[in-house]
Order: C-alpha cells, then structure tokens, then sequence
C-alpha cells in the first residue's frame, strides 16, 4: 500500500527552496551526534541507524559518509565514490540492510544507488540502467525490497529481493500519484511512506 504523506504546494517549485532544511541539518546533527563530531559546510543529508544502534550520516557536498557509535563518537570516515569512477559523487539519502551489513546510499551526482559494507567498503551499485534523475530518499524493508525516490522523474523504483525492478511512475497530485517525490520510508514488508515535496 502507497501513501502520499505530505504534498508542499506554493508558488517556489524549485527544488533549491529546501535549502533551509539543509542549512538547519548541520545543527540538528551537531545537537544529537556531538560537536566534536560536527563536519562545517559538508552537506549533511541523510541519516539511519543500524541494529547495533550505530548512526549513519551522508555528506553529499563533502561526498563521504560518517558512522558514529550510539554515543556520538565518530567511529568511521570513508569517501562515497564508486572505485575507478573520476567523478565525484553527492551521497544524500542513506538506509541500512535488514541486519545491518550493508549500507545503502543514494548518489544524486551519478545518479545510481550506491552500497558498501557497514565497514566503508565499496559492495555493489543499483540503477546504472535506471534512469535516475536525482536518486534522492531509500528504504529497504524487512523482506530485503529497496525503495529509491526518483525526484526528477516523479517516481519510486522499487529493486526486489532476489532480482527484478518495478516502479510506481503516476505523475501529478492525486492519491499514489508523485510530483517531486523526497524521503521514504518503509514499515516491516507492509507499508511504504512517501514525502512527495
């Protein structure tokens, strides 16, 4: 079941209006993961905990990600780039494997899902034949299903467990229809949440 949770509509329609949520996250984070720990201008956008109660934090202008233990103390700095890629990537949106593994990232410079070890290895990537147009918020479910927010096609692709790729690809502003859609989140194997922007 797909629900549209909230639907921001004025007159700024461009994606850059969210830079005060980016500018507010640096001191969100600073709050809760400390400050010795704070990483100034780096870009903080995506978080998640794993099992063990470890934070994950993508730094999409800095392009690295960051672990801390429950405590706050930084534990692991590790550069999101795909080995032997000459780009940079833009880490944004994060989200951890049912177990806590594998760490999965959305790379909206490239534009495909990058997943690396909770160690910081580089493991594997999804969507090099996607289409993505700013792979922006994930979700993996209990069943192992990966959700991936396309904003700048107004979909969700969803990267079933054990192979396979659907979507739901409704654009406009109805019930289950997308128009910029952000964050997501997924609730055991049963419900998708969508922040559809």
């Amino acid at each position: 079941m797909l629900m549209n949770l909230f639907t921001f509509r004025h007159s700024f329609r461009n994606r850059y209006t969210r830079a005060v949520s980016r500018i507010l996250l640096p001191f969100i984070a600073a709050a809760f993961i400390g400050c010795g720990a704070f990483e100034a201008d780096s870009g903080p956008s995506g978080i998640a905990i794993d099992p063990s109660d470890n934070i994950y934090v993508s730094y999409t202008t800095g392009s690295f990600i960051n672990k801390f233990s429950s405590s706050g103390t930084l534990t692991l700095k590790w550069p999101a780039r795909v080995p032997g890629w000459s780009l940079d990537s833009g880490p944004f949106g994060v989200a951890i494997w049912p177990g806590g593994g594998y760490v999965c990232v959305t790379d909206i410079v490239n534009g495909i899902v990058q997943i690396f070890t909770s160690s910081g290895s580089y493991y594997s990537q999804y969507g090099a034949g996607a289409s993505f147009n700013n792979p922006e918020g994930i979700a993996v479910d209990s069943s192992g299903n990966m959700y991936v927010t396309d904003y700048g096609n107004n979909r969700v692709y969803i990267f079933i467990s054990g192979g396979g790729v659907s979507q739901w690809n409704t654009a406009g502003t109805g019930n289950g229809e997308f128009e910029g859609p952000v964050g997501i989140a997924a609730y055991l194997n049963t419900y998708v949440y969508v922040a559809d922007y």
